[in-house]
């Protein structure tokens, strides 16, 4: 759980269950890029998973494999 500027919660759930290493890696990496989109640039939740979709799609150069939020 993140608590958000002005103390407001944000839970964050992910699951990689089922994947090897490097899922469990990339997940960790999603979740430490979303707690640094959300403290610094609150807003919405639909607006912190717009920008964390648009850092996702910047790494390797928005490779298909890496997801998106």
């Amino acid at each position: 759980m993140i608590v958000l500027p002005g103390g407001a919660p944000c839970l964050v759930a992910g699951g990689v269950m089922g994947h090897d290493i490097g899922a469990a890696i990339a997940m960790h990496q999603l979740s430490n890029m979303l707690r640094a989109v959300a403290l610094d640039r609150p807003g919405p939740p639909s607006e912190i998973v717009r920008k964390l979709d648009l850092a996702l799609q910047s790494l390797d150069g928005g490779h298909p494999d890496r997801g998106h939020a």
